[in-house]
């Protein structure tokens, strides 16, 4: 495989069409928000635990409480608690199956002119074989692994001192079952396939295109970990003006701050759109050159 050519392929593709990178952007931007929020949110209780907060987190919670019950917000709160819930449960695996049929489409039909609105209402089509492919595959994500693992050092020092390698060995067991996950999407996508059998199918590509499939994976942790510096840099400064809450009390000041905070949350979700368009163009033209091959390997073997 040419990775060099592949990477330039699908970078050359990310930036000559907007139109995917705009799909992406707005379950991009509620993602980056709820991650920034959990983040803080992380940060804040360690702090409580440390007691360098002025107000606990149960008095956190305890204040919360009262201001939606004094300011009779309980309506707004289950709308944003919906809104929330649709935008992380909902949305982004909608845009996953049309994200894949876009890029796919500009692989396999470059001279046709993509529509767009024909691939969101297909791409919802694949909406219930996403959910569960994450609903089995959830227990291995190794963002959920470090926030249970945070907790467990926060609450449980002498546990997490006893438990500790589990953990570790527990997420090296999921960076590996992730590598064999790695085709499973466009196998739904493409093939058809239900959940169970694009399992299937995907970790017997990885398995006889492992060293392809490792070195892509490393390639884009190297990429992916640029652009992490990058968006970490870009939500520092949301954090820190979200964190200006507790010293600033006037309404100028916390308005200033979430306003400042919310455009560079966006700039980071922009940044997070144009990797996503790019992670999924390279593993899908990755995909269908796998799979070429894998299947000439089969036909080989069954002649």
């Amino acid at each position: 495989m040419l990775y060099g050519q592949i990477i330039k392929d699908s970078w050359h593709l990310t930036v000559e069409n907007p139109r995917i990178k705009w799909l992406v952007l707005i379950p991009s931007f509620f993602g980056v928000l709820i991650f920034t929020i959990e983040i803080a949110w992380q940060l804040y209780l360690y702090a409580d635990k440390y007691d360098m907060m002025d107000i606990t987190a149960t008095e956190g919670y305890g204040m919360l409480l009262q201001f939606v019950t004094a300011n009779s917000l309980w309506g707004a709160s289950i709308v944003a608690v919906l809104l929330i819930a649709i935008f992380m449960f909902i949305v982004p695996l909608w845009v996953q199956g049309t994200l894949i049929l876009c890029v796919r489409h500009k692989l396999v039909n470059p001279e046709v002119k993509l529509q767009l609105r024909p691939k969101m209402l297909k791409g919802f089509e694949y909406f219930f074989p996403f959910f569960k492919f994450e609903a089995a595959t959830s227990i291995f994500s190794l963002l959920s692994i470090a926030f249970f693992a945070a907790s467990i050092h926060r609450y449980f020092d002498s546990l997490f001192e006893f438990i500790w390698p589990v953990i570790v060995g527990y997420a090296f067991i999921a960076m590996i079952v992730n590598l064999f996950l790695s085709f499973a999407p466009f196998y739904i996508v493409t093939q058809n396939l239900s959940t169970g059998e694009a399992i299937k199918k995907s970790a017997a590509l990885v398995f006889t295109h492992l060293g392809e499939t490792v070195t892509i994976m490393l390639l884009m942790f190297l990429v992916n970990f640029r652009m992490l510096l990058n968006v970490i840099v870009v939500l520092g400064v949301p954090i820190a003006a979200l964190a200006a809450f507790t010293f600033f009390s006037t309404k100028t000041a916390i308005f200033l701050s979430v306003v400042f905070g919310l455009i560079l949350v966006g700039l980071a979700a922009y940044l997070t759109a144009i990797m996503a368009v790019f992670m999924t163009t390279v593993w899908a033209l990755s995909f269908e050159i796998l799979k070429a091959d894998h299947d000439q390997i089969i036909a080989v073997d069954e002649a």
